[in-house]
C-alpha cells in the first residue's frame, strides 16, 4: 500500500501540501508575535457576534459591514465568529481558518495550473513556489481580509 502512495501520481502534491502546512500551521498561535489592530478589530467583531446571538459591537444583528474604527470587511469577522466561537479566544484560533485557506489556496493553484497549461511538473511547481513564497505566508498566518 505504502509503495502504491509513493508511485502515485500525486505524491508532488502531497509533499507540496505538507510544506504548505508546515509553515502556516507550526507555533501559528505565537508567530508573528503579538497582534495587530486590524487583527483584534476583526477578532473582538468575530467573538462578539458568535457569543452575543449574532448581534455585533454596536447592538446590529448580523451586520454586512462592522463599524469600529474603520468599516471591516463582512466575510472574515464571519469566519472569525465560527472559529471564536467553537475554539474560544485566542491567537491560535483566530489564525487558524486563514492559514487553512491559504493551505486551499495552493491546492487550487496546483489544480488551476494543471488545467490550464496540462504539465503536472509546472502544476507542482507552482503549488511549490507559493508554498513557500513569503508574502503568502505572512498574509495566511494573520487576519486579514486579503485572503
Amino acid at each position: 500500500m505504502i509503495k502504491k502512495i509513493f508511485e502515485s501520481k500525486f505524491i508532488g502534491l502531497i509533499i507540496i501540501i505538507v510544506v504548505a502546512s508546515a509553515v502556516r500551521l507550526v507555533a501559528i498561535g505565537a508567530v508573528p508575535y503579538g497582534i495587530a489592530n486590524d487583527e483584534v478589530s476583526y477578532i473582538l467583531s468575530g467573538y462578539t457576534i458568535a457569543h452575543n446571538g449574532g448581534v455585533d459591537i454596536e447592538g446590529k444583528f448580523l451586520p454586512l459591514s462592522v463599524n469600529l474604527d474603520s468599516s471591516l470587511s463582512p466575510v472574515p469577522v464571519y469566519i472569525l465568529s465560527i472559529a471564536t466561537g467553537i475554539l474560544s479566544l485566542s491567537p491560535f484560533a483566530a489564525r487558524l481558518p486563514f492559514a487553512l485557506l491559504g493551505i486551499g489556496i495552493v491546492i487550487i493553484v496546483y489544480l488551476l495550473t494543471l488545467e490550464v497549461f496540462k504539465n503536472r511538473t509546472m502544476a507542482l511547481f507552482a503549488g511549490l513556489i507559493l508554498s513557500l513564497s513569503s508574502w503568502h505566508i505572512i498574509v495566511t498566518r494573520t487576519v486579514w481580509d486579503v485572503i
